[in-house]
Formats: C-alpha cells, structure tokens, sequence
C-alpha cells in the first residue's frame, strides 16, 4: 500500500521546485546578460574579425567581420566557409582545417586570401585559430586580421628593392655606399668592380684608404667640403686610381642620404677617359681644321699671285725673248739678256713651288738631276739659318739622274732643312747633307727592308739637334702632328715630304735619338737616260702662215702675243673680252685657224668660250693658257676636246712648238 505524501511534504516539494525555477531562470538570465556583453564586445570594441566555426559553418560572427568581407551575419551564418577563400588558397585552409581536426601540430596562425562578396576584391587575412566546445561540440574559434594594405605596402616596397637592386646593379657607373660616421664602405655596385678592377668582397668593411682610390688629397677635401657643407657633390672632376695602379680620369658625384637612422653616403663615380681623350681628339681635330681653313685660304693667296705675277713674269720673257732675236750674237746686250731670261726662268720655277704649295699646278715626272737642285735649295735656306749652324754638304754628282718634279725635290729638301734647323735653333749645331748612290740586291738591303733590288740615289739629311723621342718617331709624317708651339708650325711639313717622295715611288727612312740628332734617308730609283740641255737662245723656233685668234684680258699680253706671233709669220686677230672673242668668231668662223685663249677671264672664263666656239664650228682648235690649274687642268681640257693646254708664263719657244703640234695634228688628221 502507497502511503500519500503529507502536506507539508508536498509543501516543502512546491518550494523545492519554486527555487529551483528561480535558480534557473537566474542562471538563464545571468547568460543572457553575459552573451549580451560579449556580442556588445565583439561587435563594438574589437576592430578585428571574431567568428566561431563549426561544421564548416559560421555559427557565430561579429559586426567587422561582415564589414570586412561584404556578407550580412545571415549571409555568413548560411554560407559555407570554403566559399569565402579564394580559390587559389582553399586547398591549403582545408589541409591545414582536417589536420587541426585530426590533432596534428599544426600552427593556428597563417595567412591566406578570401573574396569580397563583389567577386572582385581579394582580401589578405591573418588568421588566429582556437579550439573550444561549443553548444556541447568541438568548434574553431578565430580572429581575422584584414593585412591586405600591409601586404601591397610590403609587396610595393620588395618591387622597389628590387628596381633599386637592379638599378643599382646595372648602371655602368661606380656606385658605392658609403657610412658617413666611419666612412665604411656598405656595398658596391657591378659598374664599380668594372671599373676599378675591385671585388665587391674586398672592399665591403673597408675605408678609402684601402683603395688608395684619391690621387690628389686636396680632390679627397674638395669632396668632403662639399658633402659637409652641401649635403651633395655635383660632377666634381678628379684623378682616381683603379685597382692596377693605373690613374684615370673621374667625374664624382654624391648625395648625404638617411638609412636606418643613420648618416650614409651615395657616391657614383663616372669613369670620364674616353670622354678626355674624344674631348681632346675633337680639339685636335678642330685645330687642323683651323690649320687646313688657313691653309686653304693662303694657298688661294698664293695661287692669286703666282697668276698676276706670272702675268708679269710672261711680259718680261717675251719681250726680252723678242729683243734677244734682234740683237746680234756677239753683242753684249744679247748675253745681258740671256742672263735677264735666265733669272726670269727661276722666278718661272718659283712660280711652280708656290703653285705646289697651294695644290694648284700639275707635276710632272722629268729626267732631273738631283745635285742641282739640292744646291739651288742650299743657297735659299743658307740665308735663313742661325749662325750658330754649320751646313756641310756632300754631293756625289755621279749616277743622280732619276725621274722627278723638280719642284718637289726641291721643297723635299727645303723642308726637311727647315725641319733640322729648327731642331738645332736653341744650341746651334751641323747640318749635313748628302747625295750619293745606293745599289741593293736582295742579301744586302737588311736595313731598308721596304727597299726592293735596284740602283737608287740616296739623299741624307743630318743634324745634331733634340732629336725625337720613340712616340714622337711614330707620328711624326702625321698631317698636322707637331711638336712646335703653336705659332711655329704647322705639322704640314713632314707630312709633305712623305706625301711626295710616296708619290715619286721612293721611300724615306728616319733614325732619331733624344739629344743626338736626326738623320732622314731618302731613295729616288735612279734612271740612265742622259739629259739634254738645250739652249732655247741657240734654237730657231716653228713658223707658220696660219689665222689665229687670240683672247687675253690683260692688254700688255696682247700686245706681247700679237708682236710674237706675227713674228712667226702667222696672222693675228686679237681680242682683250671672251664675250667679244665669241662674237668675232661667229660672225667669220670660217676664217680662222686657231684659238688661243687665257682661261681666267671676265664674263665668260676660257673653258666656256671654248665649247661655245665649238658649238659653232667642232673641228676648230683651241689652245687654252693659265696661270694655275685649281679650275681647269690638262686631263680635264682634254675631256672638254680642248687641243692644247699651256701654263704661264709662256716662252716663245713652248708657244711656237704647241701651235705648230696643234696645227699640224689637225692637217694630219684630216687627210
């Protein structure tokens, strides 16, 4: 039988479960207001992402985290987790979620990548994971930290090491850094092991004074004036010496920069020697074009002179050839004239060298004897030598015939006289000139080594002067290499000589010792063809009957020319205008035999009157005169059908002998 509980049993049973609701209803109350303060935290005071995982579900999330990402805290609790990280990284959050799961030792913090709810944006998070239960379960609890900005920063700062490493790498300068308290060296770059033949590894911890890198200790203060009082140095131009000893030329720069807090310094260095050596190149250059712009104006100076003196000079000839022809052959008056005529003809050769000088005449290779020549240069040069130089010559008349200008074996020899005075010019000395010939065959010519077999007149021109060092020897035929200051020189004359004795198929050869003298040797192939010399004053000259128009702008000439070719029995129509001349012959073309015409002329020159002539009648003969040959020359005369070609001044025997050539050419040929 069940006994009923007792009133005050069920009482004290009632009580019993009042408390216990109202214990419970506290408890409930208490985790109310504690999940209320938690959400309050997590939502309001904690900038970071909170959130609890659980069956790869956000069961729980605060406030930033949904900011963070884009997803309301119902899109997050809907949502599975593996469709918030970005696709390139689910595999590694996964791995590294099952390992967790399963115990192993895996790190809770790590990096990784999610998506904005835009699709567009990836978003760098830092996560911290925790393990705890929740609601009875095993769940992960995390942090989410956004570093997305802190990784571009760090990214933008890695590109710009690395644009700065590479920079820093690939410039062809010297660059170093510098610990301005020390003056300790950090780092250098590739162009300053480059240039200065030092190892990066040799030269990190070390001083300046380590490279022994300043030639000059006053460029070493230049430089640390300027980094202490300007914070900079700025193209400061100096010697520095490389790791060979040698010394080159530098252009510094520098900059006073702040690295970790610290003072350093940033110095590039430019190696500047083939800017120097271009620098001076281009000055030489501008120098010898100077030289060449002076010698091309004196040279028209010249060639100007030689033609109106050559005018002159083509008057006095004439007219003391003509008076010679009256005079009888005893008569004193006729050897007074021959002597006239003979100074006339050296003042004719004098003409040639200054046409030389200024490249205005041909050359022409002629049977020349050498001894006569060198004698002739002697006399000139005598005049203008220091008393304080002896001249000694030794010539050896015999086999010195050789194939030659005479006119440029004479400035041969002048110049290379003038070269050894010069030498001599401060302590006087001897000059020594010789001629002499020189046979080789192939065993006894070891000295001369260029020479080939063969019988040779040798020129030697000796002094005892400075001498030349071996780099000097080297450049010494060089255009417009001088060792003269200057105001002394123009470096033209070596240079010359060798261009002439090249051009005559000889060789020349130079021995110098500094203090002792130089000694030049010159080999001109010798010739056996014997020279004639003729008497012009003895020889009749070639007549004829003929019509002859003759053209010259200088009225002494025409007269000159009119009174020597009627001499010689040929008719003369002379005109002093070309513009004239033309119209004379136009209106008889049929009367005239021949033209003789000067080519430097007014209005029209001699050239263009002669096509024009021809254009009216091509089988005339024409005969063109000149003072130089810069404009009109014999091979260009030749292509314009010119018949014949003198140089002034003309002697009645040159002319007589070409009229008769031209004229009787033309007989020939028509025939």
């Amino acid at each position: 039988m069940v006994l009923k509980p007792t009133y005050a049993e069920l009482q004290k049973r009632v009580n019993d479960l009042d408390k216990q609701v109202f214990d419970l209803k506290r408890s409930d109350d208490a985790l109310h207001e504690s999940e209320a303060k938690y959400r309050e935290l997590v939502d309001n005071n904690i900038q970071d992402g909170v959130f609890i995982l659980q069956d790869n579900k956000i069961v729980f999330a605060n406030e930033a985290l949904s900011q963070m990402i884009g997803y309301s805290l119902k899109e997050l609790a809907e949502t599975d987790f593996s469709c918030f990280i970005a696709p390139e990284d689910i595999k590694i959050v996964t791995d590294r979620n099952r390992r967790r799961q399963a115990g192993d030792d895996v790190p809770g913090e790590y990096e990784f990548r999610i998506m904005h709810k835009n699709g567009r944006l990836k978003i760098t998070i830092n996560i911290k994971l925790g393990i705890i239960q929740y609601q009875g379960k095993v769940a992960s609890i995390g942090t989410v930290k956004d570093i997305t900005a802190k990784m571009h920063a760090e990214d933008a700062l890695r590109e710009s090491e690395a644009r700065f490493r590479t920079f820093f790498q690939t410039i062809p300068d010297a660059v170093t850094i510098i610990r301005a308290g020390d003056g300790v060296c950090l780092d250098v770059n590739e162009g300053f092991s480059q240039i200065t033949g030092w190892l990066r590894e040799e030269v990190i911890g070390k001083t300046a004074e380590f490279t022994k890198i300043w030639v000059d200790p006053a460029d070493r203060a230049r430089f640390i004036d300027d980094i202490t009082a300007h914070g900079q140095v700025r193209n400061l131009e100096a010697q520095f010496r490389i790791k060979s000893g040698d010394v080159v030329a530098g252009l510094f720069s520098a900059k006073l920069i702040i690295l970790h807090e610290e003072p350093h310094i940033i110095t590039i260095t430019r190696d500047v020697s083939e800017l120097k050596r271009a620098q001076k190149e281009k000055e030489e250059l501008e120098i010898q074009l100077r030289q060449a712009q002076k010698m091309e104006a004196i040279g028209t100076l010249a060639g100007g002179i030689a033609h109106d003196f050559n005018n002159i000079l083509a008057a006095l000839m004439g007219y003391s050839e003509m008076a010679q022809i009256d005079i009888p052959q005893d008569s004193p008056a006729r050897h007074n004239l021959g002597q006239a005529l003979k100074a006339a003809h050296r003042a004719k050769d004098l003409i040639k060298q200054i046409l030389a000088f200024s490249r205005q005449t041909e050359h022409e290779l002629k049977p020349t004897r050498l001894h006569a020549i060198i004698q002739e240069a002697l006399k000139l040069i005598r005049a203008s030598l220091s008393t304080t130089i002896e001249i000694h010559q030794d010539l050896i008349e015999e086999s010195d015939l050789v194939l030659a200008d005479p006119v440029q074996i004479h400035q041969v020899v002048m110049n290379l006289c003038a070269n050894a005075h010069q030498a001599m010019m401060d302590k006087g000395g001897d000059l020594y000139v010789g001629l002499a010939p020189a046979d080789f065959n192939s065993g006894n010519n070891a000295r001369y080594p260029d020479l080939k077999p063969g019988s040779y007149s040798k020129l030697t021109v000796k002094d005892t002067g400075s001498g030349m060092e071996r780099e000097t020897l080297e450049r010494i035929f060089d255009p417009y290499f001088t060792t003269k200051e200057r105001d002394k020189g123009t470096g033209l004359g070596l240079a010359v000589v060798h261009g002439i004795i090249n051009d005559h198929g000889g060789s020349i050869y130079v021995e110098s010792r500094v203090q002792k003298g130089t000694t030049f040797e010159i080999f001109l192939s010798r010739i056996d063809a014997e020279i004639t010399i003729q008497h012009e004053s003895n020889l009749s000259f070639p007549t004829g009957n003929e019509c002859i128009l003759f053209v010259d702008d200088e009225e002494q000439l025409v007269e000159l020319a009119e009174e020597m070719l009627a001499h010689l029995g040929y008719q003369v129509v002379t005109e002093m205008s070309s513009v004239n001349a033309l119209q004379v012959f136009a209106s008889e073309p049929d009367r005239f035999d021949l033209v003789i015409s000067d080519m430097a002329m007014p209005k029209m020159a001699g050239d263009k009157l002669a096509l024009e002539i021809m254009k009216i009648r091509p089988d005339i003969p024409i005969i063109i005169c000149t003072g130089y040959s810069s404009i009109l020359d014999r091979v260009k005369a030749d292509s314009l059908g010119i018949a014949g070609y003198l140089m002034k001044p003309l002697s009645m025997k040159d002319l007589s002998v070409t009229i008769r050539q031209v004229l009787d050419s033309r007989t020939v040929s028509m025939v």
